[in-house]
């Protein structure tokens, strides 16, 4: 028990790691904890497949996951009853695209709402793809702006459900401790909660993805992926990038195939505005505090991008050539290629470290090649 007492602090310091915005040095620490956790983890997978022989552990933690449950319950509940405050400016655009769309019948990427200045152009309208409208339009519709909660509370069950599912596959005690990780991942849930972030549909399209991919069935794969790009521009494209790289070209195809068919109606409402807002304003946006790129001139931003990008290019050209990979070195692929972009991208903020928690998670607690039977 007190092995996955330090196991749990160490995540508990990952993620919190995560939730400095703003601050370029906390993060860095994360390259000292992932190497301690890269070479020991044959060593950590031992002690965990031991704790979970463990009868007693075992009904420990599940009334820990109950317990946690519980809290995050009353803290939906007290939420909702409130008045809305502390909204992102992102809810609100999804809230006023959704009104346009469904109840006005006019272009949501034309609506004056959030405009937003770039040199001399400025952007207004949604400025993410068409596909989180959908699934917000029946909550928004039945609950207002409170259904932008209502919405989350129930992606962050589903989110359970599958932690859950997936690592029920080594021990009971793997999901329990994957699913009080979860619950325990403060940002994931305030964000989504108090402020309403949109990265939990894209999110949770990738983990679908990942699932579907290392399980070869061949068209939940491809159909995930496009919908989690259709969801937000990230983190979907880079997973496309790197299934590119890997040789993937069947998903990768279908994939596109799914995201140019249901683009193609906005488009040809409109090609300036909708190329404008998806392809050009996040090209050109330039780097905010949350970045620290902001402390180097343009040009070494420039360099700082390219060196990320060719580090993810080859690792996952080299993750590609090793054929006799585990699910668990897939996941590590996936999960540090998506770190590293984090870290150097034009801007970091809490939020987007939504997208690469569960991959932590799955990562730091499936068993690797040489535990694999």
């Amino acid at each position: 028990m007190i092995f996955l007492i330090f196991y749990s602090a160490i995540y508990v310091i990952i993620h919190k790691i995560f939730d400095a915005a703003h601050l370029l040095y906390p993060r860095l620490f994360l390259v000292p904890i992932f190497m301690l956790l890269y070479f020991q983890k044959s060593k950590i997978e031992g002690r965990l497949k031991s704790v979970s022989q463990n009868l007693k552990t075992e009904t420990i933690l599940k009334y820990v996951v109950i317990t946690l449950l519980a809290a995050r319950l009353v803290q939906f509940i007290v939420r909702l009853t409130k008045p809305v405050t502390h909204l992102e400016d992102i809810a609100y655009l999804y809230y006023h695209s959704i009104k346009a769309l469904f109840f006005e019948f006019i272009n949501p990427y034309t609506i004056t709402f959030d405009a937003y200045q770039v040199g001399t152009k400025v952007f207004s309208g949604l400025k993410y793809p068409p596909l989180q409208l959908f699934f917000y339009y029946p909550f928004v519709a039945l609950f207002d702006l409170k259904g932008f909660y209502v919405a989350h509370f129930f992606y962050y069950l589903i989110f359970i459900i599958f932690i859950y599912k997936f690592l029920v596959k080594e021990s009971k005690t793997h999901a329990y401790i994957g699913v009080i990780w979860f619950l325990l991942t403060d940002y994931f849930f305030t964000l989504s909660f108090n402020k309403a972030t949109n990265d939990f549909l894209p999110t949770l399209f990738i983990l679908i993805f990942c699932y579907a991919l290392f399980n070869k069935k061949t068209y939940l794969a491809p159909l995930s992926l496009a919908f989690s790009v259709l969801s937000k521009q990230l983190p979907g494209l880079l997973f496309l990038y790197i299934l590119f790289l890997q040789k993937h070209f069947k998903t990768v195809i279908y994939a596109t195939i799914v995201i140019v068919l249901f683009s193609l109606p906005f488009y040809y409402w409109d090609s300036h505005a909708y190329f404008s807002n998806l392809i050009e304003f996040p090209a050109i946006r330039p780097s905010r505090a949350s970045s620290f790129l902001i402390y180097f001139p343009e040009q070494g931003q420039k360099l700082i991008q390219l060196a990320a990008i060719a580090c993810i290019t080859l690792f996952s050209l080299y993750g590609n050539r090793n054929k006799k990979w585990s699910v668990t070195d897939s996941w590590q692929v996936h999960f540090f290629c998506l770190l590293i972009f984090l870290v150097f991208s034009k801007m970091s903020p809490t939020n987007y470290f939504i997208w690469v928690t569960p991959l932590c998670i799955f990562w730091m607690l499936t068993p690797s090649k040489n535990t694999q039977k």
